[in-house]
């Protein structure tokens, strides 16, 4: 009888206290020791891809819902899809998995990835981020992602909520105003393609009547799905929507894929009640800092430049700009070689921390000239290794900023049987992998390389032309990376037919700005509203997340997206 009473007791207690606790509101679960906690709120995302939209045809096409949005919009024109590859399922697998092509490197429309682990070996599949929402604090999050193309819903995105294939883009905008109207989603994501396919039989131009009709009928069913959004009864109210409308690729003439600007540069909108405008462009200098050495190094290195870039038996002008602070001890910071004992070329700084350059080729042993002004001061300055013929023999002179460097009374003699200087090894910038020394940190700019050797006057007159094309010796440019990209995984080539000698980057690198600019960049002025940002495809899942409450693991290994906490203090409640 005792035992039954006291059960009464605690039952009669438990129902107090549940009554009890529905007159206040519950508070948002906290996981202290989880790397994936989440505050539990009203936030919520509606993504609207657009295939083959470019954002250098954005203005002209004018289409007028997307352009109204960018009053209320944090915006850029110029969002890097990628720098390599820009194909259908390229740029989805980016935008959806948060990480780039070089790492994912899903290419066709299988979505297998390039990147196929050996026998035994476990490859890294980077899952789109609807396979993480399952896995976080927050796996309670409803997911939509409507799309005309039933294979990406199928083999890309598996773990979405709701899968739903429909026939082309009227009925992806129908099947999200439906959505928006009867469900109560937290993420919402449609597929457009029709600007895609009509670039594609046309051409990717504002001038083209049928592909700017069809962007017009795009833009048109998103008016539709903003009204059926702004139309839900909490909108803005206890629902708070970012709203991203992006251009998944671009295109150029009626094809894309490829990384060019047209191809890989496209607009993408962020919209949120309570944005104040601001328009992102692309900083003056925005580059990979060379850093590091063994694991550690972050380096830049042609895979295979097929032997363009030996010296061999004829001239060659070799020029780049850096900026690092601090003298260092023989490490090299740029070259064809990775140890003096082998042959090639190198540039690499002595104890007293002054800029050297050594050559050895299949005849003449190692040379050094070992003497110049001190460069690492953190201040930009150009270094110009020049090889050239001249009165029957071979030498090498040197330049700092333009002014010649007497060494040797300003040359050095290779002699009449020079040989020929070449190395197995690729052409670098960074921590070269002698490991008898170490490496050093810099920023790095407009790295030339000509086949032939400039005179005095041509070095000293172009160190800081705007312009390479303006080069005199412009045809004979046969490697020339700005490495002021800004994204990506490599330092474009821009040398004329050279494209595929790209500088890959290695190591944990990240793109960084620096205010101080190296001479050939002109400082732009910044119009009202406009900050120096590049936004890119594979931060958007990150940004979803944010805008989610979904704290990201760094386990995941999706590329970081902070940039929309500096806003806060326009959209986050003063507490």
């Amino acid at each position: 009888m005792r035992t039954v009473f006291l059960t009464f007791l605690i039952t009669i207690s438990m129902l107090w206290v549940v009554s009890s606790c529905k007159k206040y509101a519950d508070p948002p679960p906290y996981f202290e020791d989880d790397s994936t906690s989440a505050v539990v709120g009203q936030r919520k995302v509606l993504l609207i891809g657009i295939d083959g939209l470019p954002g250098k045809e954005f203005t002209a096409l004018n289409p007028p819902t997307m352009m109204s949005m960018l009053q209320k919009g944090k915006y850029t024109l110029s969002n890097a899809v990628d720098d390599a590859v820009s194909t259908d399922a390229a740029s989805w697998k980016t935008l959806l998995s948060g990480v780039s092509y070089a790492k994912h490197k899903v290419k066709d429309s299988t979505f297998e990835s390039l990147n196929q682990p050996q026998e035994g070996q476990v490859g890294k599949s980077y899952p789109s981020l609807f396979y993480f929402i399952i896995r976080s604090a927050r796996p309670d999050l409803k997911s939509r992602f409507i799309s005309p193309w039933a294979d990406m819903l199928n083999q890309l995105t598996p773990e979405v909520s709701v899968k739903v294939p429909v026939a082309n883009d009227q009925a992806a905008k129908d099947a999200t105003v439906n959505a928006l109207k009867n469900n109560n989603d937290d993420l919402v994501i449609v597929h457009f393609n029709g600007a895609g396919i009509a670039g594609k039989a046309n051409a990717f131009s504002a001038g083209n009547a049928n592909y700017k009709a069809a962007v017009l009928k795009i833009d048109g069913y998103v008016n539709e799905i903003m009204t059926a959004l702004k139309a839900r009864p909490g909108y803005n109210k206890d629902e708070n929507w970012l709203v991203i409308v992006t251009g998944t690729h671009g295109g150029i003439d009626n094809g894309y894929g490829g990384g060019s600007d047209a191809e890989t540069l496209v607009p993408s909108i962020y919209y949120n009640e309570k944005f104040q405008k601001t328009e992102f462009v692309k900083a003056d200098y925005s580059s990979a800092v060379i850093s590091g050495r063994d694991a550690a190094t972050v380096k830049a290195s042609v895979d295979d430049d097929i032997g363009y870039y030996d010296i061999g038996t004829g001239n060659q002008t070799i020029q780049i700009k850096i900026k690092g602070g601090s003298a260092f001890s023989y490490p090299h910071f740029m070259g064809k070689t990775t140890a003096f004992t082998q042959t090639g070329w190198t540039m690499f700084t002595n104890s007293s921390g002054v800029w050297c350059f050594s050559y050895r080729s299949s005849t003449v042993g190692e040379r050094r000239l070992q003497t110049s002004p001190n460069v690492f001061d953190n201040n930009w300055h150009t270094l110009t290794a020049v090889i050239y013929d001249s009165a029957g023999g071979r030498w090498v002179k040197r330049f700092t900023d333009g002014v010649r460097i007497a060494d040797d009374n300003g040359t050095r003699n290779l002699g009449t049987n020079s040989g020929t200087i070449t190395s197995p090894s690729p052409l670098y910038i960074g921590w070269g992998g002698d490991k008898n020394y170490g490496a050093m940190t810099f920023n790095v700019a407009d790295f030339q390389i000509f086949n032939v050797g400039l005179t005095d006057a041509e070095v000293a007159g172009n160190l800081c032309l705007t312009d390479i094309t303006k080069h005199p010796k412009y045809g004979n440019l046969i490697g020339y990376w700005p490495c002021n990209d800004g994204f990506g995984s490599m330092f474009k080539n821009l040398a004329p037919g050279k494209s595929g000698l790209p500088l890959r980057l290695s190591g944990p690198y990240s793109w960084n700005t620096d205010p101080l600019l190296p001479c050939n960049i002109t400082k732009t002025q910044q119009g009202a509203g406009q900050k120096q940002l590049i936004l890119s495809s594979s931060s958007i899942a990150g940004t979803m997340f944010y805008w989610l409450k979904v704290t990201v693991n760094s386990t995941w290994g999706i590329d970081p997206s902070n940039w929309l906490e500096v806003y806060e203090n326009e959209f986050v409640p003063i507490q």
